[in-house]
């Protein structure tokens, strides 16, 4: 069968030779090269997740006789993704040569509108250029950065110390800090990125997105009431997004957390994520609080339109 973007292009197909050779064709090439994957030299993204709609065929008993008669092969189902051809355009435009990941999120339901890791490949010539792509170590070629790389997140990061704080009641948006660009943590001095704010409010040293008051507000917290904020945006576990091999970021146990980690964990530092694990912790930020569960794999039909398969959000 086919997958589909969201606007209904096709992004993977069987092509048929007059010879009666298949081949697996991807019309956008490396526009969607991870999320949608390939099928040859194992599977992977896409391909893999809905493997099992793919190659079977859900046409009636009647047009399998037909087709049977006639030597035909049957239609496998067809399978609907999240992935808009527009929004895909744009992420891989904006992301240029740089090494990393761009993903766009319905933030209410969860389902993915554009994945994007590079460096990419192009899955139709997988099969050619597959030894080059093992032998390559520097590049991860065949890494989905997305849901793969694991990465510390930095001042993107203070956007889930601030709910955190906001929620658990140890600041307000009015709360007053002084920041002198640096601060002390058992010995250890912690500096901003730039030159001192001075006087600032907890909202306006989240938009000058001042490193000490982070520090302080993640001390503030404690660490176990701050891991506990840490495992509800779900770090530290897989989104239990619809692709395999996702990688589970990486916590400090919490027994082994110092006062000078818990302050770098504060701004984005002495831990590590995904970016599909950011993703889904800013979007619960957004959406007041529900963590939607990701998704790009929205349905699957068979060759005459009968449902078979529909996510749900979670």
């Amino acid at each position: 069968g086919a997958i589909y973007s969201a606007d209904m292009e096709k992004l993977a197909e069987t092509v048929i030779l007059e010879d009666g050779k298949e081949y697996r064709n991807y019309p956008y090439e490396n526009l969607f090269a991870h999320a949608v994957g390939f099928s040859t030299k194992g599977k992977t993204g896409i391909e893999a997740q809905a493997n099992s709609y793919l190659i079977n065929s859900n046409i009636s008993l009647s047009d399998k006789i037909d087709n049977e008669i006639a030597g035909v092969k049957n239609p496998g189902d067809n399978v609907y993704t999240s992935l808009r051809t527009d929004l895909q355009k744009i992420a891989s435009k904006s992301l240029g040569v740089y090494k990393g990941a761009v993903i766009v999120s319905n933030v209410k339901t969860g389902e993915i509108l554009a994945m994007v890791s590079k460096p990419d490949f192009n899955p139709c010539t997988i099969v050619e250029d597959w030894d080059r792509y093992l032998e390559d170590e520097d590049s991860s070629v065949l890494l989905n950065r997305a849901t793969q790389g694991i990465y510390p997140p930095g001042s993107t990061f203070k956007i889930l110390t601030a709910a955190a704080a906001l929620d658990a009641g140890v600041t307000t948006p009015e709360d007053s800090f002084y920041c002198s660009a640096k601060i002390k943590v058992d010995g250890d001095t912690i500096r901003c990125w730039g030159n001192p704010h001075k006087d600032e409010t907890m909202a306006e040293a989240l938009q000058n997105s001042c490193n000490p008051v982070f520090v302080e507000l993640a001390l503030r917290l404690g660490t176990q009431r701050m891991y506990q904020y840490l495992h509800a945006f779900g770090l530290g576990s897989k989104t239990n997004v619809d692709l395999q091999g996702e990688g589970s970021g990486i916590l400090i146990p919490v027994q082994k957390v110092k006062n000078v980690d818990l302050a770098r964990i504060g701004f984005g530092q002495s831990v590590a994520v995904t970016p599909i694990q950011l993703l889904t912790a800013a979007c619960a930020v957004i959406n007041g609080g529900r963590l939607m569960q990701p998704y790009l794999l929205k349905e699957a039909l068979s060759p005459d339109g009968t449902v078979l398969y529909r996510t749900q959000p979670k």
